[in-house]
């Protein structure tokens, strides 16, 4: 039935038909009207086309493009949505593989025909991928391929998927994909929030800055284009930390390596302070090391830098936070001044709503209305929960008569501290007491997770390790909140996963912990692919950690499961990143890991045909490492794009990661792929001459941030040239360091042809 929707649809879609099928392109819309050679394709296409031109988005379209004098044809494969194109893309990569046509994606700028369609494309509202075929016989055999699966579509049946149906689920979402260094499936998530809930411009723009935090693009935080605005807003206490986060790391951290304190100080006065003065009212309790130091850095700045204030900031950073620059700082506190009048300072800086600093230095002055006044403004705007905890016992001991006058004439705040103070967790409680949800002292689920956010970016393990039975403690409320509180669990899990995981090494005594998390990631029944890389991560750690015997075996088996879920081409990558993983780390179960090998090499050989060369290297080097024999049949390869050709061309590829194992197989997939390549592999954990002489002389060169060191990375940013490539490897296995290589060497052809 036509509606107006519908009918704007068409317009829209005949528009786009009509000009995608004039010259310069060499296909026309009616058969007819084609040259001879092109006129079974486009009679092929009537049918989809006709559907499209109703208006209707429900299905893929194919729409190929052939200039004058091209031997090839370029099909845009379109999709009426993000989320549609990424599955589209996966089942189209999978269904018809390098086999029956390569692939390339838009953004490489490789054709002429891309100035004739992807403006149309953007207008007609449709995203695409593009695959090219040579030939009249390849563009028959890809149409065939299309057709079919074309056809499947129509014949498939619903399956099971896990659609996430609340913005909690979808912001869920968002910070896996975070987790997952997945920023296709996190913008993907962002706008699936706003489309479907209508978030705010205010809250888009916070959702947009932990994007950026998330990724650690620090530098796009420090440039965004309403850095003014946000610093006058009163933000929420996750975007405050990674607004402060984000400056200190792009404008002050750089300079931590090497410079004098006098010159840290003097970058970040000018770079950071002149933008973002707002935020040092108060730091909102945040205990991130980046927010910690600036305010260090700030209190040195004042006219009268006091020792205490200081000293208290110090108190609650790591141990070697400040690297190089540790020694400088300590003993700048020590050269620091006694205060004269500190009275007069205290209330310089309550006047200058400096409300943290105004804290410390107002909590010594003796018990007054004034005081206790100014004590609770500042507690109120910083939220501290300890310091209210604290403010309350003191005005309740304070004489009946200041006791008064103090409630009476704070009559707003004063309840909202003893609120803070209720919130205030025990001293006696235990790490896993503190981790839990308190329903019962009134503590709400965003403030839970909101206490949460905050403490997961800064907690460390081994201090959490030193309670005893902390680990099997944790995996029990964990398992807790997935069974009895799922919707606290559904947004608090990426949290947890960041805690133990992302930004901790592998503990024996976390073992509960990783297997309560994997088993989590499998409840849903269901897996995306940030999933199965969060199943991966996972499982890094917990056989990093030590298992037994049988607890490989059965994580092993429980692998395996998830793997005959989603077998797939698609897939594929996954599973040979997990037997890749599993290849490198110790194995008390020769047997259980070979035969999830066995499964995966399988797999392999039914889908030769449909995935790629470098995940056919993958599957011959971990078949090799095994004693297994392997055959695959033979395939097609691209004119003009001999591997050995475009390896000579490149010159030296420099790769740069602290697992050395992992860089080494990097190294013997693309000597196995592009054949006479000259890849160098360093692991220097600290600047080395080695290092910086690796950098200068590469074409390009690949960082693998998870297993790296920050020295490390603005010593190469430091040493590297203006026009050379510096790409950041996405994941922590040898897979990763593979692709970006990949994805150069991609780039590299393209603009060579």
């Amino acid at each position: 039935m036509s509606t107006p929707e519908t009918d704007a649809a068409a317009t829209q879609a005949l528009e786009l038909q009509a000009g995608f099928f004039r010259p310069p392109n060499l296909f026309r819309l009616l058969p007819q009207d084609c040259p001879e050679e092109l006129a079974p394709t486009m009679a092929a296409l009537q049918g989809e086309l006709w559907h499209h031109a109703k208006g209707q988005v429900d299905r893929p379209l194919l729409l190929p493009v052939r200039l004058e004098g091209d031997v090839f044809t370029v099909w845009y494969a379109c999709a009426a949505s993000e989320c549609q194109l990424r599955a589209l893309e996966a089942e189209l990569k999978a269904f018809i593989g390098p086999t029956y046509a390569w692939f390339r994606l838009p953004e490489d700028g490789r054709f002429d025909a891309d100035r004739h369609a992807q403006p149309l494309l953007r207008r007609g509202g449709l995203r695409h991928f593009v695959m090219w075929t040579q030939g009249p016989e390849q563009d028959g055999r890809l149409l065939h391929k299309w057709r079919m699966y074309r056809d499947l579509l129509e014949r498939r049946p619903a399956i099971v998927a896990r659609i996430p149906k609340s913005f909690d689920a979808l912001r869920a979402d968002f910070d896996r994909a975070l987790l997952a260094r997945d920023e296709r499936a996190a913008h993907l998530a962002l706008s699936a929030m706003r489309d479907r809930f209508g978030i705010s411009a205010e809250n888009r723009l916070y959702l947009e800055i932990r994007l950026f935090a998330g990724l650690e693009h620090w530098d796009r935080i420090a440039g965004h284009r309403l850095l003014s605005t946000l610093t006058k807003l009163n933000l929420p206490q996750e975007t405050y930390g990674d607004v402060l986060e984000g400056l200190y790391m792009a404008d002050v951290f750089p300079f931590e390596q090497g410079a004098p304190l006098d010159r840290v100080l003097e970058e970040f006065k000018g770079n950071l302070l002149e933008r973002a003065y707002p935020l040092f009212r108060t730091r909102r309790q945040s205990q991130r090391p980046a927010v910690l130091k600036a305010f260090v850095l700030f209190e040195l700045l004042q006219p009268s830098p006091q020792a205490e204030v200081v000293n208290l900031l110090l108190q609650q950073l790591p141990g070697g936070a400040w690297g190089a620059l540790e020694a400088q700082v300590r003993q700048a506190v020590t050269h620091l001044q006694t205060p004269v009048d500190p009275a007069s300072d205290a209330w310089q800086a309550y006047e200058h709503e400096q409300f943290d600093r105004a804290t410390d230095l107002l909590w010594p002055l003796p018990d007054s209305v004034d005081v206790l006044r100014a004590l609770i403004r500042c507690v109120d705007e910083s939220r501290n929960l300890q310091r209210a905890q604290a403010l309350k016992e003191r005005i309740e001991a304070a004489p009946p008569p200041v006791q008064a006058d103090v409630e009476a004439r704070c009559p707003k705040t004063w309840p909202r501290v003893r609120e803070l103070a209720r919130l205030a967790p025990a001293d006696q409680m235990t790490w896993a007491q503190r981790m839990a949800w308190h329903p019962n002292l009134g503590e709400s689920i965003d403030a839970y997770v909101d206490r949460w956010k905050e403490w997961a970016r800064v907690a460390e393990v081994d201090e959490l390790l030193r309670e005893q039975d902390f680990g099997t403690e944790a995996a029990n409320l964990l398992e807790q909140l997935a069974l009895e509180y799922p919707a606290v669990f559904g947004r608090i899990a990426p949290l947890w996963h960041e805690v133990f995981v992302a930004r901790a090494e592998p503990r024996p005594q976390c073992k509960p912990v990783y297997a309560a998390l994997l088993e989590t990631l499998r409840l849903p029944g269901t897996f995306s692919d940030v999933d199965l890389r969060l199943v991966r991560d996972v499982l890094k750690h917990l056989v990093q950690a030590g298992l037994t015997a049988p607890e490989y075996a059965k994580t092993l088996e429980d692998i395996g499961l998830v793997f005959e879920q989603v077998r797939s081409p698609h897939h594929m990558r996954w599973a040979l990143d997990v037997c890749d993983v599993l290849a490198m780390e110790a194995c008390p179960e020769p047997a259980a890991r070979l035969r999830l090998l066995t499964a995966t090499t399988v797999a392999g050989q039914e889908f030769a045909s449909r995935i790629g060369e470098l995940e056919i290297a993958m599957l011959l080097m971990l078949a090799q490492e095994a004693g297994i024999d392997l055959a695959l049949p033979q395939r097609v390869t691209a004119p003009g794009s001999s591997a050995g050709r475009q390896s000579a061309e490149v010159g030296t590829i420099g790769i740069y990661t602290l697992d050395e194992a992992a860089g080494r197989r990097a190294v013997q997939i693309l000597q196995s792929t592009y054949g006479p390549i000259d890849v160098r592999l360093n692991s220097d954990s600290v600047c080395t001459p080695q290092l910086k002489a690796l950098v200068q002389r590469s074409a390009i060169f690949v960082f693998a941030w998870k297993t790296s060191k920050h020295a490390a990375y603005y010593c190469i940013k430091a040493a590297s040239r203006p026009d050379q490539p510096l790409e950041m490897a996405q994941g922590a296995g040898t897979s990763s360091m593979v692709d970006a290589v990949a994805q150069f060497m991609a780039k590299r052809a393209s603009q060579a042809s």
